[in-house]
């Protein structure tokens, strides 16, 4: 099969590299995530199965459910992908002109997807999709006569839809799908057993209070609908940002897909060449919904194609979701340690020389989903600043990267366990906020500081050195939190 033209090859690489890297990234959050909160509400539960003696056995426990969920989502999935084509009556391709015009776009792109036609003349999508571990490009009726009325729209089209699967979009979409699932139902769960036990707490000490001669200091119901609010709250904020980092992406690829589409056809971004998900919106609803919907706004799609570059203007809403997760994955392997940072002091000092296994694991989990998101973060500016062909390395774009990453980590500190343990058992005393959690504020301060400086010198990439800039600035933010976290670990060492 003929190589694609050089440009489309590495836009090709680069893009599958994102997708590559979001895959695992989304993958380890979620996992992390779900085996940490499930985990812990098990806890009490197994605690009376005799399984003490097995380190971490909560952990292993909720990790071994999520696996078998994992599979069971998976296979639902796939079984509704199929239930999906098949119900759409798909036809094998018998137009000439068509067949032609998809096998060059196809050995342009290196994929070979297999063309099917769909619906009656009404239908006029166009829908890219893997069924059965194979590419399909299933092609509505009603767009058909494009390929000889106006065969550079069509050309367009299938280009768009076939660069989705050259990229490698659908696969990693739905193992994107998959996992958030999968964290939907295990945080559901976990709110559910927490809700169960406030309620009983809240009953136990109802029953207490009601006794002759005895003084409640608290309602307890009260107390119980706090606490079943700050773990709603929790979860509910997490679930948000999850879907609105997907929904960034996505757009992201429709903007990728028109660039390579209109690169490999040689034409501008036709007025019709999708059917846009605000038709059956008011205006008002499009304007704020048009931030989380999967595909923008047609005319703003069509004046990015026809800068010549898709990927110069990144969505923000991207790197403010991803700046919440790196920051919750911090605050997450910390509270595998302890509740507050004297605790996490004592243990670390402790464990290092007791037990360094737990402690290595809480610094994995971390880790692995830091380094997967900063290379993902870098990489889309660096993809950006790349393909614009200038060098645009400079600290002009240092104030948007930080303001980006401050909004996130606001929202992590609202909607994080450990400020909210802080807040409910020091009677919402904020002063000690600092106090029991100098540790987690601290690395976050490194972390948005470091990751708007990198993000703000992408641009350097785009030197005949790119490929060796864009190495060190992946790394620095890495670096930079790794030697914070260190030194933490050695002045309570050698306090």
């Amino acid at each position: 099969m003929p190589a694609a033209p050089p440009r489309e090859t590495t836009l090709l690489a680069r893009l599958r590299r994102e997708n590559y890297l979001r895959s695992w990234s989304v993958a380890s959050i979620c996992v992390a995530v779900s085996v940490m909160y499930f985990g812990t509400e098990l806890n009490p539960i197994l605690r009376n199965w005799g399984l003490d003696k097995i380190p971490n056995y909560h952990l292993v426990v909720a990790a071994a459910v999520y696996a078998l969920v994992y599979v069971v989502v998976a296979m639902g999935q796939g079984a509704l992908t199929r239930r999906r084509f098949w119900r759409s009556g798909p036809r094998r391709m018998r137009n000439a002109l068509v067949s032609r015009i998809g096998a060059s776009v196809s050995r342009k792109l290196g994929v070979k997807p297999l063309l099917f036609c769909f619906g009656s003349f009404d239908e006029r999508r166009i829908v890219a999709s893997v069924v059965n571990a194979k590419s399909v490009v299933a092609i509505g009726a009603g767009v058909l006569p494009l390929a000889a009325l106006r065969p550079a729209e069509f050309e367009f089209r299938l280009a768009h839809e076939i660069a989705h699967l050259a990229a490698r979009d659908c696969q990693s979409d739905r193992v994107v799908s998959n996992h958030y699932v999968c964290c939907a139902l295990f945080l559901g769960a976990s709110f559910t057993i927490a809700l169960t036990q406030y309620v009983d707490t809240a009953w136990t000490l109802l029953r207490f209070a009601s006794r002759p001669g005895v003084m409640a200091g608290h309602n307890p119901v009260v107390s119980a609908a706090l606490g079943a609010l700050s773990v709603a709250t929790m979860f509910a904020v997490v679930m948000l940002f999850l879907l609105a980092e997907r929904r960034a992406t996505l757009r992201a690829r429709e903007l990728h897909a028109d660039g390579l589409a209109a690169s490999l056809a040689r034409t501008s971004f036709p007025s019709e060449a999708v059917i846009s998900d605000a038709t059956a919106r008011t205006e008002f609803i499009n304007a704020i919904l048009r931030p989380f919907v999967r595909h923008p706004d047609p005319s703003y799609r069509a004046s990015v194609v026809a800068t010549g570059n898709p990927f110069l203007s990144a969505d923000k809403i991207f790197f403010v979701t991803q700046s919440f997760l790196l920051s919750y994955c911090i605050d997450l392997s910390l509270q595998l340690i302890g509740s507050s940072a004297r605790e996490r002091a004592e243990l670390v000092a402790w464990r290092l020389e007791t037990s360094p296994i737990a402690t290595v694991i809480a610094v994995l989990v971390a880790g692995g989903y830091y380094v997967l998101s900063t290379r993902l973060m870098i990489g889309t500016a660096a993809l950006s600043a790349r393909n614009s062909g200038t060098l645009r390395g400079s600290f002009a774009m240092f104030p948007v990267f930080f303001a980006c990453a401050v909004l996130g980590t606001a929202f992590m500190i609202g909607s994080s366990q450990s400020i909210w343990f802080v807040l409910l058992t020091r009677r919402w005393k904020i002063s000690q906020v600092w106090l029991d959690q100098w540790d987690l504020l601290s690395l976050i301060f490194v972390n948005v500081v470091t990751m708007a400086l990198a993000l703000s010198l992408s641009g350097l990439t785009a030197a005949p050195a790119g490929n060796k800039w864009q190495r060190l600035l992946e790394w620095m933010p890495i670096l930079a939190v790794c030697v914070a976290a260190a030194t933490m670990v050695l002045r309570v060492l050698y306090a």
